[in-house]
């Protein structure tokens, strides 16, 4: 019994090493300082299993045993609070656009289902709105993918500035945007569409050039209940605006 006891703490000592180790191993390759959080946890981690195996081997248990549960609990408990950091940041990461640090297509795409659901039951309209840069790949070309990134980060910062608090802004992908208006009827959102198209040229934009938005709305349920068919509707339309202003 005395031998698998202490087999069982070497093992779990080797496996918090290994797991530590293990889990840094692209922050040692990129010099970036783990947790503290982490590391501290596995410090009482490691200091457990010590005293653990101390406490078979040389019969002090009393004292061992204590540090033993004390160490390993506090050890867990700060592994467990850095991994829950972790998710949270991740989730996040998930989220937001890198570039435009305003929703993903994905995040979008389940709040807008969530969004049906609650007004499929309360009765509510939405609108969802399709935008896309006009000539953005001119713009590219002429000025660079740098530049062209710092472009789609100021129409994201011009849309959340547009837009209300309670509306949706992501980037739905390369220079096309969606926002999602809760409780917003077809009209409305017609409203808020040339408030956009006619503010854009005011906006302060890099190198000073002229953009134009093309913008394209679907409404719930007044032309679909189905997701995908508003976005589709929502996308031709868009499409249908562009040929107006080219």
């Amino acid at each position: 019994m005395k031998i698998i006891l202490l087999v069982s703490r070497i093992l779990l000592l080797i496996v918090a090493i290994f797991s530590y180790f293990w889990g840094n191993r692209d922050k040692y390759k990129s010099y970036k300082k783990s947790s503290y959080l982490e590391s501290i946890g596995y410090i009482f981690f490691i200091i457990g299993t010590l005293a653990g195996i101390a406490s078979v081997m040389l019969d002090v248990t009393r004292h061992c045993e204590l540090i033993f549960t004390l160490s390993i609990t506090i050890g867990f408990l700060l592994i467990y609070i850095y991994l829950l950091q972790e998710k949270g940041v991740l989730i996040k990461k998930l989220s937001y656009d890198s570039l435009t640090k305003i929703y993903t297509r994905d995040k979008a795409l389940k709040i807008l289902q969530n969004m049906k659901k609650h007004n499929s039951k309360e009765n509510c309209n939405l609108s969802i709105m399709f935008l896309d840069l006009d000539q953005f790949k001119l713009y590219n070309d002429m000025f660079g993918h740098l530049q062209g990134d710092l472009i789609l980060y100021e129409v994201a910062k011009y849309l959340k500035y547009h837009c209300r608090k309670n509306d949706i802004i992501a980037r739905y992908g390369g220079d096309e945007f969606i926002i999602i208006l809760p409780n917003t009827s077809s009209d409305e959102a017609l409203k808020i569409k040339h408030r956009l198209q006619n503010n854009i040229t005011n906006y302060n934009w890099p190198h000073d050039i002229d953009l134009s938005l093309s913008i394209g709305i679907s409404a719930y349920p007044d032309d679909s209940v189905d997701i995908e068919k508003l976005l589709q509707l929502a996308d031709k339309r868009m499409y249908l605006d562009k040929q107006k202003i080219n």
